[in-house]
């Protein structure tokens, strides 16, 4: 803790109300829900037959396109009735979707309805989940540390998909070469986990109870209408620097079908598994690196910090992208034919693309962390706040669905790697221009409703009064 958080410091940051246990509730959720969901997705085919990769496109494009109606109106939505039970309705959607992707291969692609009625509840439960914990992450935190909650929300994702991948390369590391399905007992693993988060996310209490170690609430809620609550969020989305993030934000998530049907048709059933293992530990690391580059006062302003780091980024995406459409042409691959079932023992064919997958783990969370940390300095209101993330999920949802509906096609490997390599690289210099004319080094006392933390009152003179109209969220 720094000498001036210590000096503005006198509540216990283990409180149940303080935003550091609230963050640690969520992320714990995070790491139980879609951490699991996230290993299933990269393993191709959901986790089943690589006959069916087209089945599980085809219901991912189902939910992602569900989740970019319900993403926009997750935050009208978490703010009426509170990030809690937005929470737990949203985190339910995932068992049910998990259990979907087992019943397919179950029966063979008999399961077809179940999995696509499944993908929709999925679809509207992403949208209200990322709207929920954007809602908590960002305003929960000062702009001193966002940066850090942000990667460790994300991380606990990450961490949640790195066990559940080291789970499963166990259990099918003895299956031996050739198979290209998981067995039974890892789905009934992951849906019990999954149902173990819905109930954590009875953990959470409402915001208006927040206090934070200096004893300050974080905003004052007023009532509102669910009409002028939609009014609000059309007016806080169609601004010039949160449309400049909609290509970075349709781009951040399409990897998931390219690389997820590559893994699936490329390799056997425990190689698929160890390349989720790598990965996940990858991304691991690299939310740690971009939280210290985003938040650390020793590389500059926080404008400064956002273009280095955009630049750090940028450079890491060229040299992934670059390596995987070197591998796609001197490895050419005909998806019409017979998946090849590479084993990780083939060491020529397997392991330039098992290398491939570190460096893609570690440059799609920089990415991520970036534009999310980009918004997050736009505003410290709580319910602008969970309007940007409902608009971020909405439009990584919209970049999904495009990129599943496109590989549900069975476009050819390189063609894909060649598009997402150049969108991400659009969104990553609009996201770059957007936080060089809009990011400030500090936005505390701009914004009549949020209450200023004690540390911040030196910087800006003074602090928001505590009264006002609180409203029970």
């Amino acid at each position: 803790m720094s000498e001036q958080q210590a000096e503005s410091s006198h509540l216990s940051r283990w409180r149940v109300n303080s935003p550091l246990v609230q963050v640690l509730a969520t992320c714990l959720v995070v790491f139980l829900v879609p951490g699991m969901n996230s290993t299933l997705l990269l393993l191709g085919a959901g986790g089943g037959r690589p006959e069916h990769i087209e089945i599980v496109d085809k219901t991912n494009v189902v939910g992602a396109s569900v989740t970019v109606v319900a993403g926009l109106f997750g935050g009208p939505i978490t703010n009426k009735i509170g990030p809690k039970w937005t929470l737990m309705i949203a985190a339910s959607s995932y068992p049910v979707w998990s259990g979907s992707l087992w019943w397919l291969d179950h029966t063979g692609g008999v399961g077809v309805t179940f999995a696509y009625i499944a993908g929709l509840f999925h679809g509207i439960g992403a949208g209200l989940f990322y709207a929920a914990t954007g809602f908590v992450i960002s305003s929960y935190s000062t702009e001193s540390d966002r940066g850090r909650y942000i990667a460790s929300f994300w991380a606990a994702g990450a961490a949640g998909s790195l066990a559940s991948a080291v789970t499963v390369f166990g259990v099918t590391l003895s299956s031996g070469p050739q198979r290209t399905r998981l067995p039974t007992s890892v789905f009934i693993v992951i849906i019990a986990v999954q149902a173990v988060g819905v109930l954590c996310t009875a953990l959470l209490v409402s915001p208006s109870t927040i206090k934070r170690n200096d004893g300050r609430s974080i905003a004052r809620f007023k009532a509102s209408t669910w009409t002028g609550d939609v009014k609000a969020m059309l007016r806080n989305i169609f601004t010039r620097k949160l449309l400049l993030l909609a290509p970075a934000f349709i781009a951040s998530q399409t990897f998931m079908s390219f690389m997820g049907s590559l893994n699936g048709f490329y390799f056997d059933s425990r190689t698929r598994t160890l390349n989720n293992v790598i990965y996940w530990t990858s991304a691991l690391i690299s939310w740690g690196f971009i939280a210290f580059l985003c938040d650390s006062k020793l590389i500059g302003r926080r404008r400064a910090r956002a273009l280095i780091a955009a630049g750090v980024v940028a450079s890491c995406l060229v040299a992934v992208w670059t390596a995987v459409i070197w591998f796609l042409i001197s490895h050419p691959i005909d998806r019409h034919k017979k998946p090849l079932g590479t084993d990780w023992t083939n060491t020529l064919k397997a392991v330039p693309l098992l290398v491939i997958w570190v460096f893609m783990g570690g440059s799609w969370a920089m990415f991520q962390g970036y534009i999310v940390w980009v918004v997050g300095t736009f505003s410290n209101e709580p319910t602008k706040l969970s309007h940007f993330s409902g608009f971020a999920e909405s439009m990584r949802a919209l970049g999904f669905a495009i990129a599943f509906g496109i590989d549900s096609y069975k476009v050819a490997f390189l063609s894909e790697a060649g598009a997402y390599f150049a969108l991400y690289m659009v969104g990553l210099i609009c996201a770059a221009l957007s936080a060089a004319r809009y990011t400030t080094d500090c936005y505390y006392g701009k914004e009549e409703l949020v209450v200023v933390p004690k540390s911040f009152d030196k910087v800006i003179g003074g602090s928001l009064p505590e009264s006002g109209s609180i409203e029970s969220l």
